[in-house]
């Protein structure tokens, strides 16, 4: 799992990462059924790995012959692999974390109410820089049934920063397979889920919770 960030991607800075997740940053995955959410993220995927690939090819001399072949096979095998393990999935009620007693709880027990599912770590610096905006968004948002839950691998990690910030929200925590079982593939990572189960949206990075555009489309998905 990684963040995504102004200060991930100078982290990330020559290492062939950097340009996948600045082109991943703050996109937007649209979901009408799960046949065109795998499809959208499949080409998205694929579309960034064939940038990475060309960006890391700049300088290299041209391979002739049997080696650039070779070459290009294992690229292939890359991008497949991608496109395998990048599916979005339709349903988000298999997701579980567990509150503060240590008691598990999933999606599935808000069935028939649509929720905003929140991912984020207290080690992530773009979901730390942005939890006092979302915070806020919230008080102005007291109906919208949000969840936010952490990836912090102690828990106290997350208690110690909101404590710090004055920012009361429940710390709720999971890991990462279960947030590469809705689709995340970084930190932060918003998502909508309609009252059937059904992620009608997925947004990774940064939001702007203060955009009129931007609430528009996150809270029609909850109606």
């Amino acid at each position: 799992m990684v963040c995504v960030g102004t200060a991930c991607l100078a982290a990330c800075a020559g290492t062939g990462i950097s340009q996948a997740l600045a082109d991943t940053s703050g996109t937007l995955l649209t979901t009408s059924s799960a046949t065109d959410t795998n499809r959208l993220t499949n080409l998205r995927m694929a579309s960034d790995y064939r940038k990475n690939a060309k960006a890391c090819k700049i300088g290299i001399r041209p391979q002739t012959g049997r080696r650039n072949r070779r070459f290009s096979m294992q690229r292939l095998l890359i991008v497949l692999a991608v496109l395998l393990l990048g599916a979005l999935p339709a349903q988000a009620t298999d997701f579980k974390w567990q509150d503060q007693a240590g008691k598990t709880h999933s999606l599935a027990e808000y069935r028939g109410k649509a929720v905003v599912l929140h991912l984020w770590a207290s080690w992530c610096p773009p979901c730390r820089s942005e939890m006092p905006e979302l915070a806020d968004w919230l008080k102005k948002h007291p109906n919208v049934t949000f969840i936010p839950v952490s990836l912090d691998s102690r828990s106290q990690d997350a208690v110690d920063f909101l404590q710090q910030q004055h920012i009361s929200l429940p710390v709720l925590v999971s890991d990462e397979s279960q947030a590469y079982g809705v689709g995340a593939r970084g930190l932060p990572t918003t998502v909508a889920v309609d009252a059937s189960g059904k992620i009608r949206h997925l947004w990774l990075g940064v939001q702007d919770w203060q955009s009129p555009a931007w609430n528009q489309e996150l809270l029609s998905d909850l109606r």
